[in-house]
């Protein structure tokens, strides 16, 4: 809600630049790191690499929740703040898609599977984007068709419809391999 929008469109390229290319090499390196720890014997656990992707996608997202805490008591900059606020939230979103790529490719992985994830990668950024646009113009269609927001007559209706288009964008493009598949 405290979120500075010029700053954060000001600053998006940046910030999107942290959070895909921070959490791809985040992942590649734990992925590498985890896979071949394994192979050594360092670890108890041997991973099959197709796992030890899956799970070092999963844990390169970083949540600076007491950097962003520590932030606001120090009164830092506010593109700074904006900055690490936006790559936060971007960086999980990288990381699931990430993470459901690897998960998705054939169990018999081989470095010649990389440029498949890839493009699925960037295949499933893109349509999710398309969908949260979507979902986006239609509820502003519809609030602006019903006339809400503007002088609070029937907040119960208002609020129901606000969660239902927020609920609608996370589920397209949770149902999207179907849909997926017919747009392709």
């Amino acid at each position: 809600y405290h979120l500075n929008l010029t700053l954060f469109f000001a600053n998006l390229r940046s910030i999107t630049l942290f959070a895909v290319v921070g959490t791809l090499l985040a992942t590649a390196f734990t992925w590498v790191a985890i896979y071949y720890a394994g192979e050594y014997g360092w670890t108890p656990t041997v991973l099959p690499i197709r796992e030890a992707g899956a799970f070092a996608a999963l844990i390169s997202a970083v949540d600076p929740v007491a950097t962003l805490a520590t932030f606001g008591s120090l009164k830092v900059d506010h593109e700074l703040h904006c900055l690490v606020f936006g790559e936060s939230v971007l960086n999980d979103a990288v990381s699931l898609i990430l993470f459901s790529a690897i998960s998705s490719s054939p169990p018999a992985f081989t470095p010649a599977i990389l440029p498949s994830i890839g493009l699925d990668f960037v295949r499933v950024c893109v349509l999710s984007l398309l969908c949260g646009i979507g979902t986006a113009l239609i509820a502003a269609l519809a609030f602006r068709g019903l006339k809400m927001g503007r002088h609070g007559e029937t907040p119960l209706t208002e609020v129901v419809l606000f969660w239902a288009f927020s609920y609608l964008s996370f589920v397209l493009p949770e149902v999207q391999p179907p849909l997926l598949t017919a747009l392709s």
